[in-house]
Formats: C-alpha cells, structure tokens, sequence
C-alpha cells in the first residue's frame, strides 16, 4: 500500500467519501479499521471496551496517552513529560490537533502497520 504524503490536501482526499461522514462515523470507522487489523469482531469489542464506559473523556484521554507515552517514551514519567511540554497554555486546542495529525501521519508513514 503505497503511503499517504503528509499534506492535509493528500490526507483529506485520499478518501474522499469520508468527508461526507458526521463526527460519531468517523470514529466508528477508525473503530472498524483498529478491529478488523486487530483480528476483533464488533461483538468482542463491545465486549472488551465495556469498562471503559464509566471513564470520563478526560480519563479516557489520560489512558490514551499513557499508552502512546508507555511505548514511545518509556523512561520519562508523568510528571516529566508534563514538565517538558514547552506550552501547554499558548496553543489552542486545534493547534494542538493539527500538531497531532501531523505527527500521526509522519508516525504512520515511517512505521509498518
């Protein structure tokens, strides 16, 4: 599968269709594409993810990035990582998603999937 260059032009058309899709789609097809390269049917991970249902979003997103940084910054703990972030007020929000779609995309042109 030939890789996605970086641009949000290339990303945004490289599947045109999902334009079309509300929020909520979106992440059931990321859902989708997570499972079915996992080797999961929709009923183990409705199953499986149930007990994640009580956490908040934000306990969500610290459990996210608490895998993303246990495999990619292993060494460094909480409290650094914390200590290490240049800005965390001076960004906005969409900045900071802009930053992460492009470290993603960079992260799954340069990794095999």
């Amino acid at each position: 599968m030939p890789a996605l260059t970086a641009s949000p032009s290339a990303l945004v058309s490289a599947k045109s269709c999902l334009n079309c899709l509300s929020e909520k789609e979106l992440k059931a097809v990321l859902v989708y594409c997570m499972r079915t390269s996992a080797g999961l049917t929709l009923p183990q991970v409705v199953s499986g993810s149930a007990c994640y249902a009580c956490m908040s979003k934000k306990q969500m997103l610290v459990a996210l990035t608490a895998m993303v940084a246990n495999q990619l910054t292993p060494t460094l703990t909480g409290r650094d990582l914390g200590s290490l972030v240049p800005c965390k007020t001076c960004a906005s929000d969409k900045q900071i998603d802009s930053m992460l779609l492009f470290l993603f995309s960079n992260y799954f042109q340069a990794t095999a999937i």
